[in-house]
């Protein structure tokens, strides 16, 4: 894995190492709303098979097992698999975890019945090559979910200049409307769309070198 990987595979991978911990301890992440809306889109029952793309800590993952589907999640960064498996063990459930990368998934076509990211788009030079993954692993009557902060339109740019300070793997946080647009193009069509708002530390997952220059944005 290590030889085809790209210059931001290895940000993303560097970053992620970096943070790993503090990342799956966040609370925002588990927040009880979003959480809600989340298995409201995948809508999962226990004869399922589920993948949890760019899985990170494997908190999706496992509130989908918790339901008794057949989870799997892949990730491209080991320490956030270690992470993942970890809390599997915490929240006793079951999860098959990989490590991989979501532009080329190890699993045939037509495998899983939900195919679900949650947050990675925003990391991927290429999202519509991932969504394309997705598409072929999933089976045709099944569903894909992806949940991503997505600005407006106004406010995207500023919105990326200041992720990237904070996260020099962030590549752009997806309108609404290219979301959606990426979904046209890989010949979905949307099922439901659920928006919600989660309030963040400015100095959560922050380098110190960062700090002053990000302040300095919001300022």
């Amino acid at each position: 894995m290590t030889a085809s990987r790209t210059p931001h595979d290895t940000r993303i991978v560097d970053q992620f190492t970096r943070w790993a911990k503090p990342f799956a301890e966040l609370a925002i992440h588990a927040e009880a709303e979003s959480m809600a809306q989340t298995l409201a889109a995948c809508a999962v029952t226990s004869d399922m098979k589920v993948l949890d793309v760019a899985c990170g800590p494997g908190i999706i993952a496992c509130e989908l097992a918790r339901v008794g589907a057949d989870v799997t999640g892949i990730d491209l960064i080991p320490a956030m698999i270690e992470q993942a498996r970890l809390h599997a063990d915490r929240e006793g459930v079951t999860v098959a975890y990989h490590i991989g990368n979501a532009l080329h998934l190890p699993f045939q076509a037509d495998s899983f019945d939900r195919v679900v990211t949650r947050y990675s788009f925003h990391h991927m030079q290429e999202p519509g090559k991932v969504l394309a993954e997705m598409v072929r692993v999933c089976r045709p009557d099944g569903r894909i979910i992806v949940i991503d902060a997505t600005p407006d339109a106004e406010c995207q740019k500023e919105y990326d200049r200041a992720e990237t300070l904070r996260d020099p793997s962030h590549t752009s946080a997806l309108t609404l409307h290219q979301l959606l647009s990426l979904g046209t193009d890989a010949g979905l069509s949307p099922v439901v769309i659920h928006q919600y708002r989660l309030e963040s530390r400015l100095q959560d997952q922050v380098a110190p070198e960062d700090w002053n220059a990000l302040k300095a944005v919001f300022a």
